[in-house]
Order: C-alpha cells, then sequence, then structure tokens
C-alpha cells in the first residue's frame, strides 16, 4: 500500500503467468471448471457473481498499467484493511509495531460496499461445456444458501445436511447413485464454490459436483439427488447419524486451524466477511448443536429451489474461460 511496483514488465509477467494457470487448471483440465466458475452463470445474473473470475486469457492482454493504478488506488487502503496478529504480543506491542510499518501509508476513503444481490431466479437453468479431454460425464449442480452472517441454523444446518448426503461411503447419496442405482462414480458436495464455508458473503452456494459412468443419465441423477432432499425433508437424519456426522466435522475445522497461517487467514476472512473472527472459534460448537429438524428444514429449502446446474461431456473445446457459454436454458 506505501509504494506499489506497477510496471509495464511486471504487469506482462503477471499477464503471462496467469493465463499459463487458466490454462493449466481450466483449459486444458476438462473437469477444472467443476463447480467453479460453470456454475455461476446458472446460479446468478448480476455480474459480481455470474462472472468467470479467472478471467479470459485475450482479454487479459488488453488489460493496461493504468487500469491496474486505478483499481490499486479505490481499493489497496488503510480503510480497506484489515491486520491479524497471532502470536505472544500485547496490544501495546502490536499498535507500535503497527504503527512503526504502516503508519506512514496515507489515508483514503474506503471503497463503496458490494451492492446486494438479486433474488432467487425463479427457473431452471442448464448449460452443456463440451470439452475433448472429457472421457467421463460430470456434472455440477448448485443450491443459494441464506447468509452465512446470520446467526440462525440455516447456513450451518445446510453444510450439514451435504456432510450427511454425500460424505463417506455411508452417505445417502453414495448408497443412492453409486452403489444402488450404479450411475454415479465418485461425488462431493460443500459450501462454497472453491473456498471453505463462510468465507464469502451472502450470497453463497451449496454445490454437489458428481462423475457418471458411461450412458448414464445427468438429468436421471440430479432426480435421484432430489428425490432424496426430498425424503431428507420429511423425516431428517437419524440423530446418530448427524452427531457423528458433526463431530467429524467440528474435529476436522479444528485440526485445519492447529497451522498457524490458516489460523490467521481465517480469522481475518471472517473479521472482514462478517464482522465477527470469533465465529472461527464459534463454528464446532454451533454445527454440534444443529438438530434432525433443522437439517430437514434445510434439505426443504433447498428442494424448494429452481434446479442450476451444468454438465462437461466429451465434445469440442471451449475458447475462452467465460462463464456462460455452451448450451440453453432449461
Amino acid at each position: 500500500m506505501r509504494a506499489p511496483q506497477l510496471t509495464g514488465e511486471a504487469l506482462a509477467n503477471q499477464v503471462a503467468v496467469v493465463g499459463q494457470e487458466i490454462r493449466r487448471k481450466i483449459l486444458d483440465n476438462p473437469y477444472g471448471g467443476l463447480p467453479s466458475p460453470y456454475l455461476q452463470a446458472v446460479m446468478f445474473d448480476d455480474f459480481a457473481n455470474a462472472h468467470d473470475g479467472w478471467g479470459a486469457v485475450d482479454r487479459l492482454r488488453t488489460v493496461t498499467v493504468a487500469e491496474c493504478e486505478a483499481f490499486f488506488e479505490e481499493y489497496y487502503t488503510p480503510a480497506n484493511a484489515l491486520l491479524v496478529v497471532a502470536g505472544d504480543a500485547s496490544p501495546a506491542q502490536v499498535e507500535e509495531l503497527a504503527e512503526q510499518y504502516f503508519g506512514a501509508i496515507p489515508g483514503a476513503a474506503a471503497p463503496p460496499p458490494p451492492q446486494p444481490v438479486g433474488p432467487q431466479l425463479p427457473e431452471d437453468r442448464y448449460r452443456e461445456h463440451p470439452h475433448p479431454g472429457a472421457v467421463l460425464q460430470a456434472l455440477a449442480a448448485g443450491w443459494r444458501l441464506p447468509d452465512p452472517a446470520l446467526r440462525d441454523s440455516g447456513y450451518p444446518a445446510a453444510m450439514l445436511l451435504a456432510e450427511v448426503l454425500a460424505d463417506g461411503t455411508d452417505s445417502v447419496l453414495q448408497e443412492r447413485l453409486v452403489r444402488r442405482d450404479a450411475v454415479v462414480q465418485q461425488l462431493r458436495m460443500g459450501a462454497g464454490l472453491g473456498g471453505s464455508p463462510f468465507e464469502t458473503r451472502d450470497p453463497d452456494v451449496l454445490s454437489l459436483v458428481m462423475f457418471l459412468h458411461r450412458g448414464a443419465d445427468p438429468r436421471s441423477a440430479l432426480d435421484g439427488v432430489y428425490e432424496e432432499l426430498g425424503r431428507m425433508a420429511r423425516s431428517g437424519p437419524a440423530p446418530d447419524l448427524l452427531a457423528r456426522r458433526a463431530a467429524k466435522w467440528a474435529t476436522s475445522w479444528a485440526r485445519s486451524l492447529d497451522p498457524l497461517g490458516m489460523r490467521v487467514q481465517r480469522l481475518g476472512a471472517f473479521e472482514l466477511l462478517h464482522g465477527n473472527a470469533e465465529l472461527v472459534w464459534e463454528l464446532p460448537g454451533r454445527i454440534r448443536a444443529i438438530t434432525p429438524s433443522e437439517v430437514a428444514a434445510a434439505a426443504a429449502a433447498l428442494a424448494a429451489q429452481p434446479r442450476r446446474w451444468v454438465t462437461v461431456l466429451p465434445g469440442a473445446a471451449e475458447q475462452t474461460t467465460a462463464a456462460g457459454r455452451g448450451g440453453a436454458g432449461a
């Protein structure tokens, strides 16, 4: 923030690096767009949420130093920054060091807050993404989640619902789609389009990714998912199963905070996004407190949403990463 080095040479180097990463992770990887960046285009209409966050390689090459400088001046200011310190230091020591290293940086106005996201999209949406490297069809489906900043049970109950439905060989969808119906080879489900739960402002997405057997009908597989959501909405999970899933999630979360770098990263993210760094420590207790009826309510809320999904299938490669190409709305 004090002295950015924005030069044409540095920009060209970064464009080359990012372009190579896009090709490696998205364009040359048949399943690199699942769930993100493909799923956003069927979940949202507003640019901030619907667009491909990677960007198109051709568009990146047109970015100028002046554009980078304008972006830097708007967003990289002390009013838009958060400092997280962890370790054996007193608040007075932290304040002294912060003043020493950051006090000379000129102040500036904070950027405008994000615009509110529009209401839930009412219609089903479906798009296809062909790729010559795809051997099996893959499907990604998504559901809008409640605002993670709210202190009710909606968001954590949906997180735990994903654990019950898709985590482990004894999970509901593994039993139904992998073993009984034999239409799916593997699947995963969770909150967030690429990060961890709660690491976004509203809106967030619960996503499901499935890799199908040859000849399997993706619509039939998705029908099975909605049938199980309906069944879960009517009866909820067994209390002992829910308790095991909650304990497993809480333990995994606690272990993830053991490395110091991850600890400060999540503390900062929760404070920045939700104004509540303490939520990092509160989450395990909140998860363990979720009841079967709350999970049933979360399942009912998801089952009532329109179907939004994308498939990757064998075919000609797409030319850019702009989410929203290929296929048609259902």
